[in-house]
């Protein structure tokens, strides 16, 4: 599988794939990450990068019933990446994440990647535990009134 990179994505992507593999490797301390940066599917992933695939895809399906709960927000994939998951906002890493995502065809995005939809779940069901602490980190973006969010 080749290694695609949309337009809209920010430029800081482009400017990390333009790196050599050990430059772009050292320059992140994320071990999901660096897994991610050395495979192009879920199945060549470590213990590592499946963790974080699997951190983004329950996002995914928990942003479906969130939308159902409140209906005037909306959580970027994008914020609950840099947010969430520590990853640099505009680091390059973080649109290589989304990307990933997109290339192993769990989501896909409209007129900017940062805002992303699930479209395969793999067969993942949103646990309890995964379910609650997602909503943890919502209510408290909500109670800031957040710019993670998109009304």
């Amino acid at each position: 599988m080749e290694k695609r990179f949309c337009e809209c994505c920010d430029d800081s992507v482009f400017e990390l794939i333009k790196k050599p593999l050990q430059e772009q490797l050292d320059g992140t301390d994320n071990l999901g990450v660096k897994s991610m940066l050395q495979c192009t599917t879920y199945i060549e992933l470590d213990e590592h990068g499946k963790e974080l695939f699997d951190w983004c895809l329950d996002f995914l399906i928990f942003n479906i019933s969130f939308n159902k709960y409140d209906s005037k927000q909306y959580i970027a994939l994008w914020s609950f990446i840099y947010d969430f998951l520590n990853i640099p906002e505009n680091s390059g890493y973080d649109y290589y994440v989304m990307s990933f995502l997109e290339w192993n065809n769990i989501c896909e995005h409209g007129l900017g990647i940062r805002c992303a939809w699930l479209t395969n779940n793999m067969g993942r069901k949103l646990s309890n535990d995964r379910r609650n602490i997602i909503k943890e980190w919502v209510d408290y973006g909500i109670s800031l009134d957040s710019s993670l969010f998109y009304p």
